[in-house]
């Protein structure tokens, strides 16, 4: 119970600050009551619906590190090569491409097995 008290609590304050200056942004002021019933709302749904699938955390774990690891692994140096002036002896090569197009298609892949 502690754990999720301190889940909770974190996961409260973040929704809540998000809420209320999302709502100053578009000219609104949300209640504070309103707020803490929305999040409530929210967390008993969530808990529920996750109580009731029991998914595996562990394929939740795969199924979302996957497309940020092969864009760190693929995309991210191709973007440093283009940018950064000392890796400018790189740019220009077929390499380049291919490393992107697997790139791209290794994210596509991750994120199409999500669904």
């Amino acid at each position: 119970t502690k754990s999720f008290l301190g889940h909770y609590i974190g996961a409260y304050e973040v929704m809540r600050d998000m809420i209320i200056k999302s709502g100053k942004k578009r000219g609104k002021d949300i209640g504070e009551k309103t707020v803490k019933t929305m999040i409530l709302t929210f967390v008993v749904l969530t808990c529920w619906y996750v109580a009731y699938t029991n998914p595996s955390i562990l394929g939740i774990i795969d199924a979302l590190s996957g497309p940020l690891v092969a864009a760190i692994l693929c995309l991210l140096p191709m973007y440093a090569i283009r940018k950064v002036p000392v890796l400018a002896k790189y740019r220009g090569k077929m390499s380049n491409v291919f490393v992107i197009v697997i790139g791209i298609l290794t994210v596509l892949a991750s994120i199409k097995s999500l669904f």
